[in-house]
């Protein structure tokens, strides 16, 4: 057995200034973070987002960009839902200016199966917006920095307290609350594992439920990793290797691998494909053989339509939602509004070949107000009421 290795009083003050300044950083930028959070409250947020009427829909727009990018991702998928107060449009406005939230799965797939999904062509550009950076961003990589150098400071010093004082369990107890950590007491046990250290492995490993208030799924899946690390300590114990498990051990170990989608699922698996008994592989499905690929028509067939535009809602208050398609490779086109006199009271330019344009209109008399939308080729023509 290597002789372990215990850092000098020197070093051990130097983590223990380290552990100190790490925290004290982390806790600061946490307190701001929280702060920013939905303007420091999700309850009011979400409270605003659900009980926002149509007529409120330009204040609720101001509220959450102003928020953003610090909007949650409870906040961004009720936002989404509000589509009988926002447009599409303004849904999108508020979804691309939080890039970070982007990133969340559970979001992304929310956004495509709501009730009212966003138009494909929103979506790609947002799943291309979740790599930028914001101060959110920054915030978040600051704290991860943070609480990285926190771990490894408090992963220090209890390897120096518990090979100095393996016999104090409840100095251990108290070290291991104050690291609260508990991906890195596993580390910890399994370190102890390797070790030859099987004794205090297991009583480290058996404090862990109490320690973190594991119930539920959590405690079955630590009840899991016990069960695998005894398997560990008694093959130690036995001066067995993994290669010498019996029927018994690998039949545990294959119930592992279907029952648990953490770590002992994982390194039950590892074993047995170390062994030469589990096949497995986190690869691509192999391509369709009989797939045929289909020819490619590179003529855009927009060339061919006229532009279309889809006004609501009409009758119309505080504002009106023009959702327009446009043909051509160079999509360009003028959206143009006047009133019953003819005079021109809106006037936009169009570049996208879909979209949404939402013209404000709480600053108009009531009354009949006629749209054109021009290309180069052809326009579509409308009207749109105005009521107050």
């Amino acid at each position: 057995m290597s002789e372990i290795l215990l850092y000098s009083t020197g070093q051990q003050s130097y983590f223990e200034e380290q552990l100190d300044e790490s925290r004290a950083a982390f806790d600061n930028l946490s307190n701001l973070y929280s702060s920013l959070v939905d303007g420091g409250s999700t309850t009011t947020m979400l409270t605003a987002v659900e009980t926002a009427w149509p007529d409120d829909m330009w204040e609720l727009r101001a509220q959450l960009l102003g928020g953003s990018p610090h909007l949650s991702k409870e906040v961004l998928k009720k936002t989404a839902d509000r589509t009988d107060v926002l447009p599409e449009s303004i849904i999108f406005e508020v979804l691309s200016t939080n890039p970070d939230e982007l990133k969340d799965a559970e979001l992304m797939q929310h956004l495509l199966s709501k009730t009212e999904p966003l138009p494909e062509y929103m979506i790609e550009v947002l799943e291309s917006l979740r790599g930028n950076i914001t101060y959110k961003t920054i915030l978040q990589s600051q704290m991860a920095q943070h609480r990285l150098q926190q771990v490894m400071a408090e992963r220090a010093l209890l390897h120096n307290f518990v090979h100095n004082y393996s016999s104090d369990m409840q100095g251990l107890r108290d070290r291991l609350a104050a690291a609260q950590s508990l991906p890195m007491d596993k580390q910890l046990v399994d370190a102890f594992m390797q070790e030859g250290k099987t004794s205090q492995a297991l009583s480290l490993a058996a404090m862990l439920p109490q320690l973190y208030a594991l119930t539920g799924e959590e405690l079955a899946e630590h009840n899991r990793y016990t069960s695998l690390k005894q398997l560990q300590a008694d093959l130690l114990s036995a001066d067995r290797t993994i290669f010498e498990l019996d029927a018994t051990e690998k039949a545990m170990l294959l119930d592992l691998i279907g029952q648990s989608n953490g770590l002992a699922g994982t390194q039950a698996r590892n074993i047995m494909a170390f062994i030469g008994e589990y096949d497995y592989c986190d690869c691509p499905s192999a391509l369709d053989k009989d797939l045929k690929m289909k020819p490619v028509n590179n003529t855009n067939v927009q060339t061919h339509l006229p532009p279309s535009v889809e006004v609501r809602p009409n009758p119309a208050n505080n504002w009106v939602s023009f959702g327009y398609t446009l043909e051509g490779e160079k999509p360009q086109a003028v959206l143009e509004i006047r009133d019953a006199a003819g005079k021109t009271v809106h006037q936009v330019q169009l570049s996208q070949p879909k979209g949404e344009y939402v013209w404000d209109t709480r600053e108009l008399h009531a009354g009949t107000y006629y749209y054109s939308l021009k290309t180069g080729s052809s326009f579509k023509t409308g009207k749109v009421v105005i009521v107050k």
